[in-house]
């Protein structure tokens, strides 16, 4: 069983280590991995501002994060990613019921 404090922790020290992204990205969980004691995957999603933050460094994180928590968890992680202009015009996030856990 994966506890959701061990997942928030992992997930912030690891977008922490990306200095470069660190002040200009937010990151949402949802789905199994927030409610289920047994979650089947981790999902993601990362809202980045595209005036402050290379799209490669998001790319490279996301990679980074997807490895990391496969790694450390076993199970499949998909991680979204959003442009803030994206994710202000786009209902996903609330219908997801995602929760902001960094930034």
């Amino acid at each position: 069983m994966m506890e959701i404090d061990t997942l928030i922790t992992f997930i912030r020290t690891s977008v922490k280590k990306n200095s470069e992204m660190a002040g200009g990205v937010k990151v949402y969980v949802f789905g199994s991995a927030f409610w289920a004691h047994s979650p089947q995957d981790v999902d993601l999603v990362i809202v980045y501002n595209s005036s402050t933050v290379n799209v490669d460094d998001v790319l490279s994180c996301r990679r980074r994060l997807q490895r990391e928590l496969s790694d450390k968890f076993g199970l499949p992680t998909d991680i979204c990613l959003l442009n803030e202009k994206e994710a202000q015009s786009n209902p996903f996030l609330i219908n997801e019921g995602a929760v902001l856990i960094y930034g």
